[in-house]
């Protein structure tokens, strides 16, 4: 699939794919910078429709969709890094 964005991008890996890494690194996490849980955009709608399936059905459903494992900005740059053999100052 791939992603290239039109205009300016507005989350993580577009900037990073562009250079943008002024991030902050003062979080109180394990290398000063922020953790997210990633999901790919098909993988979220596919939630989505799954959520839709059960809506009139008696009870309360609770749905958290994400991969259950956080990686930092840095993490996201380091992996960036290693996939396209460029560094990101």
């Amino acid at each position: 699939m791939g992603e290239r964005p039109l205009g300016v991008p507005n989350h993580l890996l577009p900037f990073v794919a562009q250079v943008a890494a002024d991030w902050e690194d003062d979080y109180e996490m394990p290398d000063g910078t922020g953790i997210s849980d990633f999901i790919h955009v098909v993988d979220l709608a596919s939630g989505h429709l799954s959520a839709l399936r059960h809506l009139g059905r008696p009870g309360v459903l609770t749905i958290n969709l994400g991969t259950g494992n956080g990686s930092s900005v840095l993490d996201v740059v380091r992996t960036f890094e290693a996939a396209s053999g460029r560094s990101v100052p």
